[in-house]
């Protein structure tokens, strides 16, 4: 990707801090989070979650991905507003958006599937490992993206706080 000189007249913020990234980051923590449980249900396969557990991972799906499109997404493409102009970036940019609309997507497969009287379990292990393995890929992804796009645009504290969560 070729680097460009920033001036202050351009949009967006010249340096990314920690607090800048604290949106993304907590819902990463919450996709992490909800993969883990989703690998563990899957672990126990064939047994499957009673009703209530059931309805409990329903609600953290709801919690987790309350609506396609909606989220940092839009954020992030906002914060490397900058950059958006070199195609590499617009290009992962657009891909990083399609890999959340498609795990929106499976999320709602998830909830659907959860929600009849007994998920059948080799269809259940299936969508739940869409779900947890695309929440784990994306996280990561995002913020191997943040570290890629604009490097220097990071304060050391956020580029430190962002290979500790990939590492």
């Amino acid at each position: 990707m070729a680097r460009r000189s920033y001036q202050s007249a351009q949009p967006g913020p010249l340096c990314i801090s920690e607090t800048d990234l604290d949106s993304l980051l907590a819902e990463h923590g919450r996709w992490r989070k909800l993969g883990a449980r989703l690998e563990a249900i899957a672990d126990a396969l064939p047994s499957l979650p009673n009703l209530i557990e059931r309805a409990a991972l329903r609600a953290e799906l709801r919690q987790a991905f309350p609506d396609e499109g909606s989220g940092p997404v839009a954020w992030l493409a906002c914060l490397f507003e900058r950059e958006r102009d070199e195609p590499e970036v617009a290009r992962l940019l657009d891909r990083l958006a399609e890999w959340r609309a498609t795990l929106f997507v499976h999320a709602q497969d998830l909830s659907e599937a959860i929600d009849g009287d007994t998920p059948r379990p080799d269809m259940f292990g299936y969508v739940l490992r869409n779900v947890f393995a695309g929440c784990n890929e994306l996280a990561a992804l995002e913020e191997l993206a943040l570290l890629l796009i604009a490097p220097e645009r990071l304060t050391p504290a956020a580029r430190a706080g962002l290979l500790k969560r990939l590492d």
